[in-house]
């Protein structure tokens, strides 16, 4: 169907058409920043009128926190894949992780552009919810550096905590190298040294 504008629209379920302006909206938030992107340009990505945006999304609150709580379960999953597949060794999981944040980068991914822009908005209303997710992602590594202990895979005078740290910013490291030089097979050397020094620290 073709509209007076020129528009032309495709039919959807509610939750297609919802889905399609999460995803315009993580386009949108990627492009003009959390703190610039609004209902008018996701509809323009869309292709659909404001009002429309508006209807599944009423207030800027609430599309700013769909878009947030994407981008988490975005990144969450990158550690949660990496943990559950085999084989189970620390290095294991952290070649894992860091590989597919490199992946994420070089696909540039419009949530992992979130996150990271994200991890610096030191603003109240959206600082916590990252705070308190990005620490559920350092616990869990936490875990992974533990039981890599217990199963003496290494032996360092660091906490299980400030490796996870540590990891964190690895992972902070190779976004920024990845949108400098975006070379895999550079970022992957780089990934395996930064796991080497943690791995004999």
């Amino acid at each position: 169907m073709t509209t007076s504008n020129g528009r032309v629209r495709t039919r959807l379920s509610p939750q297609q058409r919802k889905e399609q302006l999460l995803n315009c909206a993580l386009n949108a938030f990627a492009r003009r920043g959390i703190a610039r992107a609004g209902h008018a340009d996701i509809a323009d990505v869309a292709n659909v009128s404001v009002a429309t945006v508006f209807n599944y999304f009423p207030s800027r609150d609430e599309l700013v926190e769909a878009v947030l709580n994407e981008a988490e379960r975005e990144f969450t999953s990158i550690l949660s894949n990496s943990v559950t597949q085999e084989p189970h060794s620390l290095r294991a999981s952290l070649n894992r992780v860091t590989a597919e944040v490199i992946d994420a980068a070089l696909d540039e991914q419009d949530w992992l552009k979130i996150w990271f822009e994200w991890s610096t908005s030191i603003r109240e209303n959206i600082w916590p919810q990252f705070a308190k997710s990005n620490q559920k992602f350092i616990d869990r590594l936490s875990e992974q550096f533990q039981a890599g202990m217990a199963r003496d895979e290494l032996n360092s005078p660091h906490t299980p905590e400030d490796l996870a740290s540590m990891v964190n910013g690895i992972i902070y490291m190779l976004y920024l190298h990845a949108n400098q030089h975006a070379d895999k097979e550079q970022l992957t050397s780089k990934a395996q040294a930064y796991i080497n020094v943690l791995m004999e620290a």
